[in-house]
């Protein structure tokens, strides 16, 4: 492969990644705007775990709720068909 070829193919692996992300992401918000009590309850979540103006993996970790969230989500609308 030529270094142009290798860098098309880096690119092409970025952008596939942000857009699964991006895509993901816009059903997550679509699905809380369809459901005002999940809604609620994942403010309510976030308000409770992220007291501080910083954000770690491991507080992330332990918000299930929005964990159920996104893998309900991923459940209704799969980036990839098996």
């Amino acid at each position: 492969m030529t270094r142009e070829e290798i860098t098309a193919q880096c690119f092409v692996f970025l952008l596939a990644g942000f857009d699964t992300t991006a895509t993901s992401l816009a059903f997550v918000t679509h699905l809380l705007a369809r459901n005002p009590l999940v809604q609620k309850n994942l403010q309510e979540e976030i308000d409770q775990h992220c007291s501080r103006d910083t954000i770690s993996y491991e507080t992330l970790k332990s918000m299930r709720y929005l964990d159920c969230i996104v893998k309900e989500s991923l459940r209704m609308y799969p980036l990839a068909n098996m």
